[in-house]
């Protein structure tokens, strides 16, 4: 997308305090994804 598109539009974006719990969310998420992304890793590696 170019930014001449983007300025054409308006980009609706939750209440900041929807935002908030949002980025909450992903950092009590994100730990897990990447312990899961390690764990599938060693599975793929024979459990190396």
């Amino acid at each position: 997308m170019s930014l001449k598109f983007l300025r054409n539009y308006l980009l609706p974006l939750p209440p900041f305090a929807e935002q908030k719990r949002i980025v909450e969310k992903l950092e009590q998420l994100l730990p897990l994804c990447e312990r899961l992304g390690f764990q599938y890793r060693k599975l793929q590696n024979g459990g190396k």
